[in-house]
């Protein structure tokens, strides 16, 4: 705590970060001011900008100065320094980037390249450029769900190879801690709709993505994020959102969503979440029950059943007539009375339905027994 002594700890501190998201890309602000018991004083401010330039190439563009005094020594006058990185995504686990910084020591303090991959486990990332003369360094880091372990190799212009490692996480504060090694900026859910064609509910090399579908993510903004995808970002953690898919925006009347209009997901900490959502292409069943007059006062409904499970119903029409849309296989059919005027119990039919755009069934009326 000596006015001379290099720890010290914050008598104040207040930090403000502000976020902009838009169509192409999104915008951050962040701005901090710290006071130490040493009377030594802080001050910065960043902005950065991400830009798509297309599906695979993005920009980053960073800006900001900073001011540090001490009781000793006055401030040092503010400078800008700023960063610009041009990336091209080759493969979902490499990319390659162009890069340019400076505002440090000099105008331009750095311009190279860099190639970067990624694995379950971490990522692998090796940099040269011009410092003044040839730097390059090579870095790997290793995520675990609590933390992130890190470790760096380099070579500076005019100095020997130096190695440095670190280990850095955040822990979220609730009814139940959590340590994780992201912040909560990172943290993001990728929604997609796809056509199911072998109903088993997970996405296949194949299988095709739905585009056009709108998929709402409640309190959080989302953005497309190519044919088919939906993205949302700066999620809680932890967090449990509800998914609303709007189910006219499916254009081909066959598709169902097999997980309903409605449903919810867990954000994981520092991580985009995929999320596949499934929809199966069924047959229209166009359906009309013979001699149905006598039914008139009656308000039929039309069941279908696999294993004793119902899995479909519909509203028999006064003319006998009944829509659904099901997954190919065999059916029980089954009828009941709403108003609980007739007792249909007993009726039963078996549709074999076949995998085709629609498909037309006609039934036998059922024989009445009326309940005294």
């Amino acid at each position: 705590f000596s006015e001379n002594s290099d720890w010290s700890y914050y008598r104040r501190r207040f930090s403000s970060y502000l976020g902009w998201q838009f169509a192409r890309g999104t915008f951050f602000l962040q701005a901090a001011r710290s006071t130490t018991f040493g009377e030594a004083t802080s001050t910065s401010v960043t902005g950065s900008s991400t830009v798509r330039l297309s599906p695979r190439t993005t920009a980053l563009v960073t800006a900001g100065g900073s001011e540090f005094k001490t009781a000793q020594h006055s401030a040092e006058p503010w400078g800008l320094r700023w960063g610009l990185s041009v990336t091209r995504t080759l493969t979902r686990r490499t990319r390659v980037g162009l890069h340019g910084e400076g505002g440090m020591v000099n105008d331009l303090d750095f311009a190279g390249a860099s190639v970067h991959g990624r694995w379950r486990w971490g990522t692998l990332g090796l940099r040269a450029g011009y410092n003044q003369g040839l730097a390059a360094s090579v870095t790997m880091r290793v995520d675990a769900p609590w933390a992130i372990f890190t470790n760096r190799a380099s070579k500076e212009p005019g100095s020997s190879t130096s190695h440095s490692q670190s280990i850095y996480g955040s822990i979220e504060l609730g009814p139940t801690p959590r340590l994780s090694g992201h912040a909560r900026a990172r943290t993001g859910a990728l929604l997609q709709v796809f056509v199911d064609a072998d109903r088993d509910g997970r996405r296949d090399a194949g299988e095709m993505l739905v585009d056009n579908v709108d998929i709402q993510v409640a309190r959080v903004q989302t953005r497309q994020a190519g044919p088919g995808r939906v993205r949302a970002d700066l999620l809680v953690p932890h967090q449990q959102y509800e998914v609303t898919i709007d189910v006219r925006t499916l254009r081909n009347p066959r598709l169902v969503l097999t997980t309903g209009e409605r449903f919810s997901f867990v954000a994981d900490p520092g991580q985009t979440k995929r999320i596949d959502i499934p929809v199966q292409k069924r047959t229209i069943i166009d359906g009309t029950f013979d001699s149905m007059a006598r039914y008139s006062a009656a308000r039929l409904v039309v069941s279908f059943h696999r294993n004793d499970t119902e899995v479909a119903r519909a509203e028999v029409s006064q003319q006998g007539r009944f829509s659904a849309r099901l997954v190919p296989g065999t059916y029980q059919i089954q009828l009941s009375d709403l108003f609980q005027r007739i007792d249909l119990r007993d009726y039963r039919q078996q549709l074999q339905v076949v995998d085709q755009p629609e498909q037309v069934v006609q039934l036998p009326a059922p024989i009445p027994f009326t309940d005294n």
